[in-house]
């Protein structure tokens, strides 16, 4: 197979309306463009395309909103990190503030709105639904019969995901490379599977459970037994030295294992745990107990640690989950 089939090269500056939604729609599936001036348009886009992945860098030159509702829906997963500038997604009730530290999904369900600064240049991976489902299927080893829905916020610069778009920035560069390895087909052809199984694993999405319980299976004993002490005992006052008990093998060996299978330390796996249980206790409570009391309950004493550590997981503060909430449930 020759090289340039592999990553075959994705370039065009297009100044009109129709046609940079038309050159996007194909690649992405069908959205609405809007643009207040239209005479402002300088769409660029530029990069590779990589099996069914096409990764590369996107501008619209103007101020863009991309609506996605109804017959408009994507038949892929659209993934972007600004590279300068920002983007802000509506989606199920919320709003997620896109920068250079934080990027968005953007996939083929619900009602979606984004707006796009006029100055943002982003990186951009449009990924097939049909592909995701492929390797998901993989991975949980049975049919998919319903779409994976991603958390859209994605970290950029710390764990797994933070790792993930490095990936993405490395694999972009080594395309560009005339003696890049992506060029070889012994690589190129199993690594955009690749580059989908780490996003699956990384960025929490409906499917996280089965995956976790699927790749559970094939951790260490001793990683296993810890993660399993650390769920069952979130709500109560654990340390360190508890998991390394429970572990049965020295600190360094279960710090540097859960870092290898897990993504993050023990003690970061039991913060995003709590946090994960204070989010859901409060979408799922009927009576709407107080935050602190929920925060609490999971293990948070320092309150204001606790919502900053909130935020930087969820992109909002626990009352804002909160209020949507208690709209939601007024509808």
């Amino acid at each position: 197979m020759p090289v340039n089939t592999l990553r075959k090269p994705v370039r065009t500056e297009i100044h009109d309306l129709a046609e940079a939604q038309a050159w996007m729609s194909a690649i992405c599936g069908p959205h609405m463009l809007r643009v207040d001036k239209p005479a402002h348009v300088r769409f660029r886009h530029q990069g590779r395309r990589l099996e069914s992945l096409t990764i590369g860098h996107i501008e619209y030159g103007t101020e863009a909103v991309i609506d996605i509702r109804g017959e408009n829906a994507l038949n892929s997963y659209s993934l972007s990190l600004p590279d300068e500038g920002f983007q802000d997604l509506h989606v199920r009730g919320s709003t997620v503030h896109s920068t250079p530290d934080s990027g968005i999904i953007l996939g083929p369900t619900g009602e979606q709105h984004l707006t796009i600064d006029g100055n943002c240049r982003k990186l951009q991976i449009a990924i097939p639904v049909d592909t995701v489902r492929s390797v998901l299927e993989t991975i949980i080893k049975k049919p998919v019969h319903s779409p994976v829905e991603f958390l859209p916020m994605m970290n950029a610069v710390e764990g797994k995901t933070g790792s993930w778009w490095r990936m993405v920035k490395n694999a972009l560069r080594e395309m560009d490379s005339d003696d890049g390895l992506l060029g070889h087909p012994g690589v190129a052809l199993n690594y955009s599977e690749f580059l989908v199984r780490c996003l699956l694993i990384s960025q929490p999405n409906s499917y996280t459970p089965e995956i976790d319980k699927e790749l559970s299976q094939h951790l260490p004993n001793y990683v296993l037994k810890a993660k399993e002490f650390i769920e069952l005992n979130a709500t109560n006052d654990i340390c360190l030295e508890d998991i390394e008990l429970v572990a049965a093998v020295p600190k360094y060996k279960l710090f540097e294992s859960f870092k290898k299978y897990i993504g993050t330390s023990p003690m970061a796996y039991l913060k995003q745990f709590r946090l994960l249980g204070v989010r859901r206790d409060i979408l799922l409570s009927q009576d709407h107990r107080n935050i602190a009391e929920i925060a609490t309950a999971w293990g948070f004493s320092h309150l204001g640690r606790f919502s900053a550590d909130y935020r930087k997981l969820f992109n909002e503060v626990p009352s804002e989950t909160l209020a949507k909430h208690s709209f939601k449930s007024r509808r």
